[in-house]
């Protein structure tokens, strides 16, 4: 008797709750602006530029939108096995890598994730990300932030200085706000220091429980990312 009410109670759970709904609420609102719940927010067709494609980016955008179009490109093959995913995917040479930026046109989302602070010419790079997309194009911003270079030097990069790729120091996250403004893109989100609370505690307490481990906990706890989600208004 027990086992069948049982049954019924798993029946009306699995027939009137959409878990998956309530699993992406959830997620959507723990930790509202990462990545992913970026994607998750996307329609599934977008044309979608990645500059600077790392850390099997592929791989992690198709897995949230498999009927876009993935665009990568880098200047290497940084920790990368998932390129075959890409619709398309190009290492170009440094020296090369706004220009090719430039020749894509029409794109609906650019995504540069830790990728600002590596190249050689921060306002030519930008420049070319804004000028390839369509109107009402967006794109997702993700740079060290400027206090991180007062941050603890930590392995895994926790200080801006801890990652000797970085170029200079951070990507002053005003002159971002102003080139935006300057080009008349809209501003959807601009966090200057992200640290959304429920990450922000469990990086607390990881704090005092396993002090210098660097992780997305302590990055939130920190306030390690800054993030700017912006949309082209101008023709």
């Amino acid at each position: 008797m027990e086992k069948n009410k049982l049954s019924k109670i798993k029946d009306f759970i699995r027939n009137n709750i959409n878990l998956s709904k309530i699993k992406d609420f959830i997620r959507n609102n723990i930790n509202p602006y990462n990545f992913d719940t970026f994607l998750r927010k996307l329609p599934n067709d977008s044309t979608i530029l990645d500059v600077g494609c790392g850390n099997n980016s592929p791989r992690r955008v198709k897995k949230i939108l498999p009927h876009s179009y993935y665009i990568g490109i880098d200047i290497q093959n940084y920790n990368q096995q998932s390129a075959e995913l890409a619709d398309e995917y190009h290492i170009v040479d440094k020296s090369k890598f706004n220009k090719k930026i430039s020749s894509f046109k029409n794109i609906d989302v650019v995504i540069s994730y830790h990728n600002l602070e590596h190249v050689d010419n921060r306002a030519v790079t930008f420049k070319a990300m804004r000028d390839c997309l369509k109107k009402k194009g967006i794109i997702y911003l993700v740079t060290p932030s400027e206090k991180s270079i007062y941050f603890p030097s930590r392995k895994g990069t926790l200080n801006y200085f801890d990652d000797s790729t970085h170029k200079e120091n951070p990507v002053s996250f005003n002159w971002i706000l102003e080139e935006l403004k300057n080009d008349k893109f809209q501003i959807i989100k601009s966090i200057k220091a992200y640290k959304p609370i429920f990450y922000y505690m469990i990086g607390l307490l990881k704090e005092f429980t396993t002090p210098k481990v660097t992780d997305f906990y302590a990055w939130c706890f920190y306030g390690f990312e800054s993030i700017v989600i912006t949309k082209k208004i101008n023709d």
